[in-house]
């Protein structure tokens, strides 16, 4: 069972990814996509093509709430919805290159900022 300072420890290493992630996002996060965005871009791109009613379970939000938002995202371009084919009824997403583009800028970024804050961990 892990000790009480290693999980103060962790705590003050995730804590410190997030306070981080939040100062860099201007510098990747030109389209304004936001946190829940961006969340939802990362899962579509593990799962793509996926049906919506997926990613909206799978991000385990309010229907109407990822409505709203792959709406945003596919006005900024950064996902394209289609019907299944098939099944009309079924729509689909996948992401655009610029969607791909947005989630490997976070990547690398969220990278840089989690190996620098869990070497303190070392």
């Amino acid at each position: 069972m892990p000790s009480a300072d290693l999980i103060q420890r962790l705590h003050r290493v995730l804590r410190q990814i997030d306070v981080e992630m939040h100062r860099l996002a201007p510098s990747f996060d030109s389209r304004k996509v936001g946190a829940l965005g961006t969340m939802t871009l990362k899962r579509i791109s593990t799962l793509a093509p996926v049906p919506t009613h997926e990613i909206v379970q799978a991000m385990w939000r309010d229907p109407s709430q990822m409505s709203r938002v792959i709406a945003r995202l596919e006005e900024k371009g950064l996902l394209h919805k289609a019907p299944l084919e098939g099944d009309r009824r079924v729509t689909v997403l996948t992401l655009t290159e610029a969607g791909e583009a947005h989630v490997a800028q976070v990547d690398a970024v969220m990278d840089t900022v989690a190996d620098e804050a869990f070497g303190v961990l070392n």
